[in-house]
């Protein structure tokens, strides 16, 4: 079976599993659409790709993207919808009933999906099935119970939100942490607590291992499995990962989870495996493509094509088996790794630091041409050199500010800076999330601006209408700036082209708005480049307490005094009062 009459739409971002998608569907002849993904995203230059859509995003609201992506779907007609990452999943999975009437998609049924996404259902089935977990317990005050269970399980505990990613607005990941004393698991804890508990759970130490498979109604047709050999030393996906065999333990394990889900679709189970190898422990269900996925393809799991042919043709008979031994490696995240490694030797992680003679002895498996690369392929280079340029653009930034820009160079600048920003008419003020920093300082701008200066903020943080946190109102308030009605908008590229001058205050927010917004890069400034000294990044008080939001807006508040020195309060035209 080919795919030269086929089209599908792939949805997500990322050179992973969405890079591995298109390219996998693509190499079959398939034509591949995608959409949901942000502009500049590497995997957007793929070869692969025969048309890309702009859509709303899917976190704006049903009523901003649902109705596009109908009429998209009923106008383009594809054989199948495949989202890639839980971003994407979520909102298609809340709206299946009424998209399965204008296409076909690839999800996995709603049970069993509510299933796999709660970390907490997830144990609950297992321990039902005589499948081994840790031990763990959900709780909803962290000042209660830590102590007793540190006495009993010892430290490091493990904290994990029910679920990566919130049903309601699936945008932030919520991230997994390792603590080790009963106040930093009450600070940490807290940030990360929601209606739904948080789940405390005993640490155990091995060597991450994924069971990748393809199932039709809890029926698996086929399997693939690979072991973690670069593992983040916090936690999260691997950077470096090799195929294995099949543990006949851990596919058994797998497929009573699977059965006992009805599961339809590709799904893979995460178990954390000691290095002895008799004791294992399921750790979680991803129930969508996983970040490993160019691992599987790159052996001969095609997991892409499978699952096309699983749910356009019915097919459900694939040749077993794929090469062992082959390595895949994410070149940019690796690079992240090889630094950790060096510096985490001693400190408390999730996994262990890896010797040093161990990952100088690795460079044989390129010798032996054994080595694969997510984004780098022979056949599809552009992605790997969009995200070359990506990360030289971060570098560059990155030793800018902390070399470049500093003195003596440093005190000239921000004379310049204040300059041109003292003879600006339109003044823009951009921060991520558009309820923490640059709120603040655009009401600080406005009341000290002259008459006729317009003054405006907005945030890339891919949801409207936030107000400020508690914290945030409470601070301001004591310098006399009243966030209380302030909501956060989105960045728009065509509104900012009309600003002289656009304030970021990170690196973060200067990548950010350089690659969304290439034509106004010469227009962004960080605020911390109008100081002489301190600081160039104003960190986000984001999550933090009062004091910090406090801290943050004393150092802000200065920058209105160094830009209009003489300028008396006057009316200043806004944008909106937001």
């Amino acid at each position: 079976m080919d795919g030269l009459n086929g089209k599908v739409l792939v949805l997500g971002k990322g050179v992973r599993a969405f890079l591995a998608v298109i390219r996998s569907l693509g190499r079959r002849g398939l034509r591949v659409h995608t959409a949901w993904c942000p502009p500049g995203d590497p995997a957007l230059a793929s070869r692969y790709i025969s048309c890309r859509h702009d859509l709303p995003r899917c976190s704006q609201g049903a009523d901003a993207w649902l109705e596009p992506l109908a009429a998209l779907l009923d106008q383009q007609r594809f054989d199948l919808v495949i989202p890639c990452n839980d971003e994407v999943v979520i909102p298609l999975q809340k709206h299946r009933a009424t998209l399965e009437r204008h296409a076909r998609l690839a999800l996995a049924r709603d049970e069993a999906y509510k299933t796999v996404m709660d970390k907490s259902h997830t144990t609950s089935l297992a321990r039902s099935l005589g499948v081994p977990v840790p031990r763990e317990i959900l709780l909803y005050d962290l000042s209660i119970g830590i102590g007793q269970l540190a006495a009993s399980w010892g430290w490091p505990l493990v904290l994990k939100p029910r679920s990566s990613f919130s049903m309601i607005n699936p945008v932030n990941k919520r991230l997994v942490q390792v603590v080790s004393s009963a106040d930093q698991a009450v600070r940490l804890g807290s940030k990360m607590m929601g209606a739904e508990g948080i789940i405390i759970q005993e640490h155990i130490s091995g060597v991450g291992v994924g069971v990748e498979v393809l199932a039709d109604r809890g029926e698996i047709l086929y399997a693939f499995q690979h072991e973690r050999v670069h593992e983040p030393l916090s936690g999260g996906g691997s950077s470096y990962r090799v195929s294995v065999p099949l543990n006949p333990e851990l596919l058994e394990a797998t497929s009573a989870l699977i059965r006992a889900l009805q599961y339809t679709g590709v799904a893979m189970a995460e178990y954390r495996v000691q290095a002895d190898r008799r004791k294992w422990v399921l750790l979680e269900i991803n129930g969508r493509f996983w970040g490993s996925l160019p691992l599987a393809v790159a052996a001969g799991a095609d997991f892409p094509w499978f699952l096309y042919q699983l749910l356009t043709a019915q097919k459900r008979s694939f040749a077993p088996g794929y090469r062992v031994g082959i390595y895949c490696r994410n070149l940019m995240n690796d690079l992240l790794w090889l630094r950790s490694n060096r510096y985490q030797e001693g400190k408390l992680a999730m996994v262990q630091p890896k010797p040093w003679g161990d990952v100088l002895r690795e460079a044989g498996h390129v010798l032996a041409l054994r080595e694969r690369y997510d984004s780098l392929v022979l056949d599809d280079i552009r992605p790997a050199w969009v995200e070359l340029m990506h990360r030289g653009a971060r570098l560059r930034v990155h030793f800018c500010i902390r070399f470049f820009w500093r003195w003596p160079l440093r005190s000239l600048r921000a004379k310049l800076f204040r300059r041109r920003a003292a003879r600006a008419r339109h003044i823009h003020v951009v921060c991520k999330g558009n309820i923490c920093r640059s709120p603040f300082l655009r009401a600080a701008l406005a009341a000290r601006a002259p008459m006729g200066v317009v003054v405006s903020a907005s945030g890339y943080y891919p949801e409207l209408g936030r107000c400020s946190p508690a914290e945030a109102i409470r601070a301001a308030s004591m310098l006399g700036v009243d966030l209380s009605a302030h909501r956060s908008r989105l960045l728009s590229p065509t509104e900012i082209e009309s600003a002289d001058v656009i304030f970021v205050f990170d690196k973060d927010n200067l990548l950010t708005l350089r690659s969304s917004c290439p034509a106004v890069r010469r227009r962004v400034i960080l605020v911390g480049q109008l100081f002489t000294q301190g600081p160039l990044e104003v960190a986000d008080p984001f999550g933090g307490t009062e004091a910090d939001f406090l801290r943050t807006y004393k150092h802000l508040a200065l920058a209105p005094d160094l830009i209009f020195p003489a300028a008396e309060v006057s009316q200043v035209k806004l944008e909106r009062p937001g």
